[in-house]
């Protein structure tokens, strides 16, 4: 019902469609990854068109926030990117979520990867695993205490830093994306 009474007020088309960008965590002691501010890697990197906003014809329902470390990368990487990590969201220069970035799950479940010799299996790496949804729920509640999702429009300024302290370098470059989950709103 909401979905086709925004597509009726402002004839744009809506989907469930979350909005991604990838960084890539670097083997440095200390980090910070900007998200959602380049836009020339192509989709299988962002699916922005405008640094920083939604852009023109375009509308965006927030329903959560989740990661998703791409690879097999080591157990001891991930913990010390998931202790040792902060996120800061804001959208139109105001604070959304700040925490420990351990408290984002990834939006893939758990999984991971093992090594076998002939006498024994080690678990060699590991993704933090699906909660009851895929995401950290940002959606707030009305007075019936139904939920609602945080509306972002084309003029709304958003961006997400993730911080790695320092003295926690790690052994390998890899990816991790910051995937925005809700409805989008385009032409």
């Amino acid at each position: 019902m909401l979905i086709e009474q925004r597509s009726m007020r402002t004839g744009l088309r809506y989907s469930y469609q979350p909005i991604y960008d990838r960084q890539q965590v670097t083997a440095a002691a200390s980090q910070t990854m900007n998200y959602f501010k380049s836009i020339s890697d192509g989709l299988l990197s962002t699916n922005m068109t405008n640094a920083g906003s939604l852009g023109d014809n375009k509308h965006f329902f927030l329903e959560g926030i989740s990661i998703h470390a791409e690879g097999a990368v080591p157990i001891a990487d991930l913990v010390k990117l998931f202790d040792y990590s902060y996120v800061e969201i804001k959208f139109s220069g105001l604070d959304l979520f700040t925490g420990p970035l351990f408290l984002l799950p990834d939006c893939g479940g758990l999984y991971g990867s093992v090594a076998t010799t002939a006498s024994t299996t080690t678990l060699q790496s590991f993704v933090n695993g699906k909660t009851n949804k895929p995401y950290y729920d940002l959606s707030m509640t009305d007075k019936q205490g139904k939920p609602v999702a945080l509306e972002i429009n084309k003029e709304a300024t958003f961006s997400c830093q993730i911080k790695r302290e320092a003295a926690t370098a790690i052994s390998a470059a890899f990816y991790l994306w910051v995937v925005l989950h809700g409805i989008l709103g385009r032409q």
